[in-house]
């Protein structure tokens, strides 16, 4: 047997890509996005009347007295 005297060498990101075969557009980062601009706005509404626009006192006293 004989003995190796070289060590293999080091692996570089450029022999990782072309062994995958990634395309060229997932190779590169896009640009980061500013926090302030991560918030959205939406306008609010009031709830709906969860009466409907009834007086349920008045329903409750008329359906039980």
């Amino acid at each position: 047997m004989t003995a190796r005297t070289s060590s293999p060498q080091p692996r570089t990101a450029k022999d990782d890509r072309d062994e995958r075969h990634v395309p060229e557009r997932y190779r590169v980062l896009p640009e980061p996005i500013a926090p302030e601009d991560m918030t959205t706005e939406q306008p609010s509404e009031d709830p709906p009347d969860p009466e409907g626009g009834r007086d349920t006192e008045r329903d409750f006293l008329l359906r039980y007295a």
